[in-house]
C-alpha cells in the first residue's frame, strides 16, 4: 500500500502487485483454466488501450470543435473530463494506479516539449528586439503581478506574501511556447504582428521564469519550518537548494552554452550530427531535470533553460528537435488529458475563496496585461487599432504551460483542489475566446485592401523598375542571374530585391534578415552567404544599371507568401519573379525534383500579390546559346513573346520590350489573331514589305473580331502593338489561327527556336484561340500557353516566363 495524495486529512491508497504484471500471456493460455482472465490487470495492454482511447476521443472532439475555431487544447481538456474518475468513474480503464503510469509518461513527454521549445528559441532575438519591446515585455509581467498579489491576499487564509505572489505570477506570466502555438494555429507567425508578439513574449517569458524560480525556491523554504529556521541562521548560499540552483545556472551559462556553440561551429559546414553529441545533450537534459526534482524547482523551467543553451537552427538545434518532435507532438495531448483527469470534481466548493476569487483575480490581471499591451502598441507603433486589440489579446493567452505548473503544485499540495479547478476553467475560457476574437480583429490580408497594385504596363518605359526575385535552391540563383543579365541592358535602372526563402526548421521565430553591403556577410545559413556573394558580384559586373539587395526570409512554407507580399509592398515593386516547382535534370531534361510546397506558394502569390507576378521555368541547360552574355560572345539571346491580347499579354510584352534594349537580345513578337474567315484576316492587316512576310503590322486591330474582348482592351492592345512597330530592333510576326489546334501547332513550333518565351497567363478575351486546351492543362499556374510549351509533347528546349498582371 502506498498513499497517492493527502486530501483533507485522508489518504487515497492504491495497491500494487509485486512483481508487477506487464505483458499479458494471451487469452489462449486461459482457455483451459477456470480463473477469470482480465486483460486490464496487465500494464502494457492497459497503457495501449488508454492511449488509443485518448487519441480517438481528442481527435473526434477536435473534428467537431475546430469548425467553430476552437484549438486542439480544448478537445484535450474535454477528453480528460470525460475520462475523469471523479465524474464518470473512469471505467475500468482509467484507475488511479493506471493513471499514475500514464501520467509519468506524459510528464516526461512534457519535459521534452519544454526542452524542444527552448531549443527553438534564438536568444539573439532579445538583443535585437529594441527597448520598446523590452519595455512592454517587462511591464506586461510586473504590473499585473504587483496588482494581483494584493487581490490574492484579500480574504485568503494564507498569510505568506510569497504564497500569494506565487499564485499571482501564474496569471501574470507570459508563456512563450503557448503563444508560439497560438500564432501557429492562427498562421500569424510570419506577419508583422506575429513577429512583434514573439519578441515581446520572449522577453516576458524570460522574466517570468526568473520570478518563478525565485518564488519556487523561496516557497519551498518558507513552507518548511526546519529549513526556514536553518536559513535564518546560515548564510544565503548555505541553503542547499539555492546553492544547487545557482551552480546549475552558472554551469549552463559558463560551460554548456559555449561548448555547444563551439560544437555548432564545428558542424557548420554541413557535417552530420553524430549520435554521441545528441546522447550527450539528452543525458545533460535528464540529469538537470533530476536536479530540479532534488532541489524542489519547477522541472519545466529547468528543461526550458537547458533547451535555451542549445544553439537554435541547423545543424545541432534541428537535430535535437527532430529527435524529440514525435515524442512531444503525440504525447503532449496525453499530458493535457491527464491534467484534466486530476481535477477532483467532488470537492465541496461552498463559496470558497479559491473558487470564487481566483477567476476575479485572473480577470483583473488579464485586463491589466491587455491594457498595457494595447496602450503601448498603439502609442509606439501607431498601427490600426484592431492590431493593438489583437496584440493585447494574444499576450493574455494561457495554455499548457500554466496548466502544467498548477498541476505539479496541486500534486505537491501547494495548490488546493478548488483553486486547481478554478484555474483549469480560466485557462479553458481564455484558450477558447482569444483565438476567435483575434481572427475577427486581425487579418494579414487586410493590409492589401485599398493598395494600388503596381504593374509594368503603367510605368514609363525609361523609368526605374523594382523587381522582387525569389530563390529556394542553388539552381534558382543561376536561373535568375541569366534572366536579369538579359533584362538590365536598357536605359532604366533595375532595382532587384533577391528574397532567399528558407524553410523554418527547429526554430519558433521566423526571421527577416536584410543584408547590408557595407557589412561582412555573417549568416547562420551557409547557402545564404553564397547567395549574397553571387548577387553582389553580379551587381558589380553591371554597375550603373543594376542595384541588388539580398534578404533572407526564414519562415514556415505555408506563410512565406506573407513575407513576399510585405516586401513587395514596402519596395513598391512592379514584378515578383517566382521559380517553378519542377526542375529538370541537366543530363537528359527529365524532371529531377518536384516541390509541391513551392507550387502552393506560387499559387498563393498569384492570388494575393500586390503587383504583377511571373513564374520562371528554367531550361537554360538545354539551350544552345546559354553563354550569350559572356563578354566575348556575339551570339544573340533569342527571346519570343506570344501575344494573343489582354492585360497579361500586355504585361509580358512590356517586360520583353525592356529586355530588348539589351544589345545582345533578339526579340520576336508573335501576334496570334482569331478571325472567322480568311477574308477578314486579309482586311485586318497589310504587309509592310511585299517581299518580307516577317514584318507585319496591324492596320486596324479594332476591326479584328475577338470574342469577349471589350473596347478598352482592344485600344490598349493596339496602343502597345503600335509601340512595338516603332522599335526597329523588334521582329514582329502575325499569324492567323482559326482554332485552338492551330494555336497549339504554332506555339509548339516556336518551343525549339528560342531560348526564352514570354507569355501571359490568362487569355479570356480570345477564348476561341485556346478553346479546349484548358482541359489538357496540367499546371494552371502556367496558363494555357505556358503549360503547352512545358509539356513533354512539345519537345521544347526553351525556358518560359509566365506573366500575370
Amino acid at each position: 500500500m502506498e498513499p497517492l495524495k493527502q486530501r483533507g486529512g485522508e489518504y487515497v491508497y492504491t495497491r500494487f502487485v509485486l512483481p508487477p504484471k506487464i505483458n499479458s500471456p494471451g487469452m489462449a493460455s486461459y482457455l483451459n483454466r477456470t480463473s477469470h482472465f482480465n486483460l486490464l490487470e496487465y500494464g502494457v495492454p492497459t497503457l495501449e488501450i488508454q492511449l488509443v482511447s485518448i487519441f480517438c476521443i481528442t481527435q473526434v472532439l477536435h473534428l467537431i470543435l475546430r469548425k467553430i475555431g476552437l484549438p486542439p487544447l480544448v478537445s484535450q481538456i474535454l477528453a480528460g473530463v470525460i475520462f475523469n474518475p471523479s465524474l464518470f468513474g473512469g471505467g475500468s480503464i482509467f484507475t488511479p494506479a493506471s493513471i499514475r503510469l500514464l501520467g509519468l509518461l506524459s510528464i516526461l513527454a512534457f519535459q521534452f516539449f519544454m526542452f524542444q521549445s527552448g531549443v527553438k528559441i534564438k536568444l539573439g532575438m532579445v538583443r535585437d528586439t529594441g527597448m520598446k519591446v523590452i519595455f512592454i515585455g517587462f511591464l506586461s509581467v510586473v504590473l499585473p503581478l504587483l496588482l494581483g498579489t494584493p487581490v490574492f491576499m484579500i480574504g485568503s487564509g494564507k498569510h505568506s506574501i510569497v504564497h500569494n505572489m506565487f499564485d499571482a505570477t501564474i496569471y501574470s506570466m507570459t508563456s512563450f511556447p503557448v503563444i508560439v502555438q497560438l500564432l501557429s494555429d492562427l498562421q500569424l507567425q510570419s506577419t508583422s504582428l506575429g513577429r512583434l508578439v514573439l519578441s515581446t513574449a520572449l522577453v516576458g517569458d524570460l522574466l517570468s521564469i526568473t520570478i518563478f524560480s525565485v518564488l519556487t525556491l523561496t516557497l519551498s523554504i518558507v513552507t518548511d519550518p526546519a529549513r526556514l529556521a536553518a536559513f535564518k541562521r546560515e548564510p544565503f548560499f548555505d541553503e542547499p537548494a539555492i546553492f544547487a540552483y545557482s551552480c546549475f545556472l552558472v554551469f549552463v551559462a559558463v560551460f554548456v552554452r559555449p561548448m555547444l556553440k563551439l560544437l555548432k561551429a564545428k558542424l557548420k559546414d554541413g557535417k552530420h550530427v553524430e549520435d554521441v553529441y545528441a546522447y550527450f545533450v539528452i543525458a545533460l537534459f535528464l540529469a538537470c531535470s533530476f536536479l530540479a526534482n532534488y532541489i524542489g524547482e519547477v522541472v519545466v523551467f529547468v528543461a526550458f533553460i537547458i533547451g535555451l543553451a542549445v544553439p537554435s537552427g541547423p545543424p545541432l538545434g534541428s537535430a535535437m528537435v527532430e529527435k524529440f518532435e514525435a515524442i512531444s507532438h503525440y504525447m503532449l495531448p496525453v499530458f493535457v488529458t491527464t491534467c484534466a483527469m486530476r481535477v477532483n470534481l467532488h470537492v465541496p466548493f461552498n463559496g470558497s475563496y479559491s473558487f470564487l476569487l481566483i477567476p476575479c483575480a485572473a480577470l483583473l490581471m488579464a485586463a491589466t496585461k491587455f491594457m498595457i499591451c494595447f496602450s503601448c502598441h498603439s502609442y509606439f507603433w501607431k498601427l490600426p487599432i484592431n492590431d493593438s486589440y489583437a496584440f493585447g489579446l494574444i499576450m493574455c493567452t494561457k495554455g499548457v504551460v500554466e496548466m502544467a505548473i498548477y498541476t505539479f503544485h496541486n500534486d505537491d499540495d501547494i495548490v488546493e483542489d478548488d483553486a486547481f479547478i478554478s484555474t483549469m476553467i480560466v485557462i479553458l475560457i481564455l484558450h477558447c475566446a482569444i483565438p476567435i476574437f483575434v481572427k475577427i480583429l486581425y487579418s494579414p490580408e487586410k493590409r492589401y485592401a485599398g493598395y494600388r497594385k503596381n504593374n509594368l504596363a503603367d510605368l514609363d518605359p525609361d523609368s526605374d523598375l523594382q523587381i522582387i526575385s525569389c530563390v529556394h535552391v542553388p539552381k534558382d540563383v543561376t536561373t535568375v542571374l541569366r534572366l536579369l543579365d538579359g533584362a538590365c541592358g536598357g536605359t532604366g535602372l533595375f532595382s532587384v530585391t533577391v528574397l532567399h526563402l528558407i524553410k523554418l526548421v527547429a526554430q519558433s521565430t521566423p526571421q527577416l534578415i536584410f543584408h547590408r553591403k557595407e557589412r561582412v556577410v555573417l549568416c547562420d545559413y551557409p547557402y545564404s552567404e553564397n547567395v549574397i556573394r553571387m548577387f553582389n558580384e553580379f551587381e558589380q559586373q553591371n554597375s550603373g544599371g543594376l542595384l541588388v539587395d539580398v534578404v533572407t526570409a526564414v519562415a514556415p512554407t505555408t506563410l512565406m507568401y506573407d513575407d513576399i507580399c510585405s516586401i513587395a509592398m514596402d519596395k513598391q515593386a512592379s514584378l515578383v519573379i517566382l521559380p517553378f516547382h519542377q526542375r529538370e535534370s541537366e543530363l537528359d531534361g527529365a524532371v529531377e525534383s518536384e516541390d509541391y510546397t513551392v507550387r502552393d506558394l506560387n499559387c498563393r502569390i498569384l492570388d494575393k500579390a500586390p503587383c504583377s507576378t511571373a513564374i520562371l521555368v528554367d531550361r537554360y541547360h538545354n539551350t544552345k546559346n546559354s553563354s550569350a552574355f559572356q563578354e566575348d560572345s556575339l551570339v544573340a539571346y533569342k527571346i519570343a513573346v506570344i501575344f494573343l491580347g489582354g492585360r497579361d499579354d500586355r504585361e509580358a510584352l512590356t517586360l520583353a520590350v525592356r529586355m530588348a534594349q539589351h544589345a545582345k537580345v533578339s526579340l520576336t513578337v508573335m501576334h496570334l489573331v482569331a478571325v472567322n474567315h480568311q477574308e477578314d484576316a486579309q482586311d485586318a492587316y497589310t504587309h509592310r514589305d511585299e517581299g518580307d512576310t516577317n514584318h507585319l503590322f496591324e492596320k486596324d486591330l479594332g476591326s479584328v473580331k475577338k470574342p469577349g474582348n471589350n473596347k478598352e482592351d482592344s485600344l490598349q492592345d493596339k496602343k502597345i502593338l503600335e509601340m512595338v512597330h516603332e522599335k526597329d530592333y523588334i521582329l514582329y510576326n502575325k499569324e492567323v489561327a482559326t482554332d485552338a489546334t492551330m494555336t497549339a501547332s504554332i506555339v509548339r513550333s516556336m518551343a525549339k527556336e528560342y531560348e526564352l518565351i514570354i507569355v501571359g497567363r490568362r487569355h479570356d478575351s480570345v477564348a476561341s484561340l485556346t478553346a479546349g486546351l484548358e482541359e489538357w492543362c496540367e499546371f494552371p499556374e502556367l496558363g494555357i500557353l505556358g503549360d503547352l510549351i512545358w509539356s513533354k509533347d512539345s519537345h521544347g528546349t526553351c525556358s518560359i516566363l509566365v506573366v500575370q498582371q
